[in-house]
């Protein structure tokens, strides 16, 4: 839904405050204790065996970040619509951005009730959480979005009278859903105000709801839709709904999905039918079906920062359980770059090659892998050697992946180690920096101001499940796959 170009331009710089600082440490590393190489591949007349190590980012690309359904109005303990007077609020974290150039939106829906299939929404695109210079929405108090909401009608079912159709929701003695005939149209606007393809007339958005935006908490907005409609002759705006034989009528609003998601992507499309969760809410004031539908597609998109990795010998230990992170494992952990690392790496006596791993396999530049992308680089070592590696989980202030302290045996039973490696793979936290939550945090790579900013850590390597920090991260067998081939001499 996104490309990650702009996002590996983003680490590239980056990374490259800490890459020029240590480049002559690096020159050295490579001309002194690089990865040794045979051109002919498999093992070497030293007795050195080749191998090929492939990281593979296998997660998915989310568009949207949160979503879900609000069913109870405000002070109402029953899933119902909003009357005069009564709304729905909720509150959600969300960042300026999950990647570089794909600011945060906001989207909602629910139902003009006295109606046969029409809904309200801010349309496809949703409405910027963010203002052009960054600044949250709401960050001086309520900020009324109302003039940005759009009456829609999903074209699922034909319009009667507002308030007077026999097929519409609350009609005396009807407590079935999706009844009516179908329409078999698409979604198309009514026009603020205006009349819908049958002549029937709607009233305009401000005398019906209002709706706002709150910057309560860092990255954390407070939403209100209220139904401001009105039934009596003495609301300044005139009656709200006027069909006989009822007289002036309210306006009453069903419970609201809602979504957090990518600029790119669409709530859904004017000019196409209706998905069955749409027609839900818009026949039936029903939420729970769009919010399922948009299950699939909510998440927090992982990537994968550069890292590096060592060839050594079983005296090696990258590093201790509950002790302090070593400088190289901050600076990866904290901000994906791993310069550091492979130089601290090439230091020790113990390390036979060490080297970074900086660019996906399908990349122009330098920086992190999105899903679908991998990193691959070719190692040799001999019997008794062992490998590590490691790389940030970007969506995060200080975590990482690794092998065990000790590194991985690359040799089994004489045999050069094959196949797929993930259960070998363990997630740290560095504890140099406050954890904050995946995706959202200010003071994650793609979010903070500068690298080496944010809150202070707990103080120690400490594995990942091992203390509770109140946030989910994904499994590492559904985010990453690591394969260690061995080449073969021809």
């Amino acid at each position: 839904m996104f490309k990650l170009e702009a996002l590996f331009l983003f680490f590239s710089i980056t990374l490259m405050g800490l890459r020029l600082a240590s480049v002559a440490v690096m020159a050295a590393v490579l001309l002194t204790v690089g990865v040794a190489c045979d051109s002919s591949g498999g093992t070497s007349g030293d007795g050195l065996q080749a191998f090929t190590i492939e990281i593979a980012n296998i997660g998915s690309s989310y568009p949207v970040l949160k979503s879900g359904a609000i069913e109870r109005p405000i002070n109402s303990n029953l899933a119902r619509p909003a009357l005069p007077g009564e709304g729905f609020e909720f509150t959600i974290t969300a960042p300026p951005n999950t990647v570089p150039g794909e600011e945060m939106r906001l989207n909602v829906a629910l139902m003009f009730v006295e109606s046969n299939d029409l809904f309200y929404s801010f349309g496809p695109e949703g409405i910027p959480l963010y203002n052009a210079d960054g600044t949250p929405r709401g960050m001086n108090g309520q900020e009324d979005v109302t003039s940005e909401i759009v009456l829609f009608d999903a074209g699922t079912e034909p319009n009667e009278e507002p308030a007077a159709g026999t097929t519409q929701p609350g009609d005396p003695g009807d407590d079935d859903t999706n009844v009516g005939p179908t329409e078999g149209g698409t979604i198309q606007i009514i026009p603020d105000g205006g009349t819908d393809i049958a002549g029937f007339s709607y009233p305009e958005a401000v005398t019906v709801l209002r709706a706002t935006v709150a910057y309560v908490a860092e990255n954390e907005f407070l939403i209100r839709i209220l139904n401001e409609s009105d039934p009596s002759q003495s609301n300044p705006n005139g009656c709200t709904l006027t069909p006989p034989p009822d007289g002036c009528r309210p306006v009453t609003l069903s419970p609201v999905v809602w979504a957090v998601h990518n600029a790119s992507y669409s709530f859904f499309e004017v000019g196409q039918p209706a998905t069955e969760g749409i027609e839900r809410l818009a026949e039936d004031g029903e939420p729970l079906p769009w919010a399922e539908e948009l299950e699939p597609e909510t998440g927090v998109t992982a990537l994968i920062s550069p890292g590096a990795f060592a060839v050594h010998s079983n005296t090696f230990t990258f590093f201790t359980l509950g002790n302090a992170a070593s400088e190289g494992i901050e600076r990866l952990a904290e901000d994906g770059d791993p310069a550091i690392l492979a130089a601290a790496f090439a230091s020790d006596e113990n390390v036979k090659a060490s080297e970074t791993f900086l660019r996906g396999t399908t990349a122009s530049v330098d920086g992190p892998i999105g899903p679908g992308e991998t990193f691959s680089f070719t190692i040799e070592a001999e019997r008794g050697d062992r490998l590590t590696l490691a790389m940030m989980y970007v969506q995060s202030n200080d975590l990482f992946y690794g092998m065990e302290p000790e590194g991985l045996s690359l040799f089994t039973r004489e045999e050069p180690l094959a196949g797929d490696i993930t259960v070998r793979l363990r997630f740290f936290d560095a504890g140099t920096e406050g954890d904050e939550e995946p995706g959202v945090g200010a003071f994650q790579p793609i979010r903070q101001p500068e690298p080496n900013t944010g809150p202070e850590g707990e103080g120690v390597i400490t594995r990942i499940g091992s203390r509770d920090d109140g946030f989910t991260y994904p499994d590492i067998p559904s985010l990453l796959r690591v394969t260690i081939t061995p080449d073969v001499a021809p």
